[in-house]
């Protein structure tokens, strides 16, 4: 019997804790104790659950089309996905190409009690993510309200403070950036310049460009300097470096 096994882990600091290698572990030991042959191993390393664009995955699916193995084994539901739906899609595509999914918490999923379970099991857990999703958005929109920054990324034309001596996050405004962004509204604004017009002349006076490097995008003009405002609305205590008073002349 040739098996396949497929592991997955959605974010960076589980990447690290190399928690997909635990997986991958516990699936060969089954497969080693139960003398099953695996064929392929299939790890995605970084991508959620909740959706099927997974290079992994595909390359899995794609194998089980062309009838590359007949068992597929797994941790556990949600590694397969997050969402429920997606579960099943993917399950009745496995039965489909005659393919029995084993589940290493929750057995095969081919009796009617096993798809019984994994429903249940599946609901739930997309409740509890649901739940979860909530109060986090629920928790940032409160500390928003209060003032707080609650994104790791500071908008161009400021620097993040982190949270110190009792004050909570929020930004300040980066001189040297700020210039920058001045020049930018001016060169729009008051000079009637185009976007593609300030990009080339950011690249030619060689402008250290936002994500790094010397070349400026025109599609990332308004992105950079429109984020003031919204910083604004985060922390109003910080005025908008467009705003502020400087000598810099445009070209």
């Amino acid at each position: 019997m040739r098996i396949a096994i497929y592991a997955r882990v959605s974010s960076e600091r589980q990447e690290k804790e190399h928690t997909i290698g635990s997986q991958l572990e516990a699936l060969r030991n089954y497969a080693a104790q139960n003398g099953i042959e695996i064929v392929e191993e299939f790890t995605d390393e970084g991508y959620s659950g909740t959706r099927l664009d997974r290079p992994a995955l595909d390359r899995m699916r794609d194998l089980a089309e062309r009838r590359g193995f007949e068992v597929l084994l797994t941790y556990c539901t949600d590694r397969l996905a997050r969402k429920f739906v997606l579960q099943a899609l993917i399950l009745e595509e496995m039965e489909r190409f005659g393919v029995k999914t084993i589940f290493l918490e929750g057995g095969a999923a081919d009796d009617p009690l096993s798809k019984l379970m994994h429903q249940i099991t599946g609901a739930v857990a997309e409740f509890e993510r649901a739940k979860i999703v909530e109060r986090n958005r629920r928790g940032k929109l409160y500390r928003a309200r209060c003032g707080e920054v609650v994104t790791w990324r500071a908008p161009f034309g400021y620097v993040r403070i982190p949270r110190r001596d009792g004050v909570a996050p929020h930004v300040e405004i980066d001189e040297n950036k700020a210039v920058v962004v001045r020049r930018i509204f001016n060169l729009y604004a008051k000079q009637g310049w185009t976007v593609r017009q300030i990009a080339k002349q950011l690249t030619l006076q060689g402008t250290p460009a936002p994500g790094g490097g010397r070349e400026w995008k025109w599609c990332g003009i308004f992105g950079r300097s429109s984020s003031t405002s919204s910083t604004r609305r985060r922390s109003r205590s910080v005025p908008s470096p467009a705003t502020v008073t400087s000598t810099a002349q445009p070209p």
